[in-house]
């Protein structure tokens, strides 16, 4: 874990989902410090390093693509994958796994195309040597899968030819190969309530988990007001070490 923003994420994430879920939790990381290893032991949670990664320029976000290809590296076969940067809402449901476990490879997809659709397009056909159609936006916030699937291995491929391929797309390999497979129709669209990337304010009362997206949880009061609860209850010693420095400040001073 590159960076203190990650750890405080790491904090609300996973206090959060112990309010909502009382099933089996993993975590898997690159680099932690075992203090914080052995506080989330100590809550139950599974801490696993994954091993897998991409070279290259792809290294700088080491810390974001490791979670894709942690998807055969989970402790468990049924995976909900979320990023760090998620506020847990309400209850994480056994359909959920079900689904997941039917379909093998879920994500969020969106309805409106990404920005500069068609220059993307056409870096990522070049890419993957296929033909792509049309792309739509996809929220690479969430991921489930079937541990061991044949659709994991297919996104990893994406992902190693986006990376090889010297365009764009390869600071952001895990996402475009996602959008790869969706536009083959590869993958599930799940339901967007399971990890919601709109603003705070437009929640609906349906929403499990809420994504802060492009490192945005900081400016945000709602975010800001559960990271409180974490340093009140000094969560796996939030307060004695510091986590989350000038909260009270940040919140009162936050304007979303």
């Amino acid at each position: 874990m590159n960076t203190e923003k990650q750890l405080s994420y790491m904090y609300v994430a996973i206090h959060s989902l112990l309010q909502h879920y009382n099933g089996p939790v993993g975590f898997t990381h690159k680099n932690v410090g075992q203090r914080y290893l052995d506080e989330l032991q100590k809550c139950g949670v599974e801490c696993v390093e994954y091993s897998k990664h991409l070279s290259g320029r792809a290294q700088k976000r080491e810390s974001w693509i490791g979670k894709a290809y942690a998807h055969n590296e989970h402790p468990f076969d049924v995976n909900l994958c979320y990023d760090l940067d998620c506020e847990f809402l309400k209850p994480i449901t056994e359909e959920m796994f079900d689904i997941v476990q039917e379909h093998e490879l879920s994500l969020i997809g969106y309805d409106t195309p990404p920005g500069h659709e068609r220059k993307k397009r056409i870096h990522l056909s070049r890419a993957i040597g296929q033909e792509v159609g049309p792309l739509l936006a996809v929220n690479s916030g969430f991921t489930g899968s079937l541990k061991g699937s044949p659709k994991i291995d297919e996104w990893h491929n994406y992902m190693q030819l986006i990376n090889k391929s010297g365009s764009v797309l390869r600071l952001n390999p895990e996402e475009w190969g996602l959008a790869a497979m969706r536009a083959f129709n590869r993958v599930h669209l799940a339901d967007r309530s399971w990890c919601a990337a709109v603003l705070p304010e437009d929640l609906s009362e349906n929403d499990i988990a809420c994504h802060y997206m492009a490192g945005s949880a900081w400016k945000h009061k709602r975010w800001l007001a559960a990271a409180k609860v974490v340093v009140a209850q000094n969560f796996m010693h939030a307060d004695d070490w510091g986590v989350f420095p000038d909260i009270e400040q940040r919140y009162e001073n936050a304007v979303m």
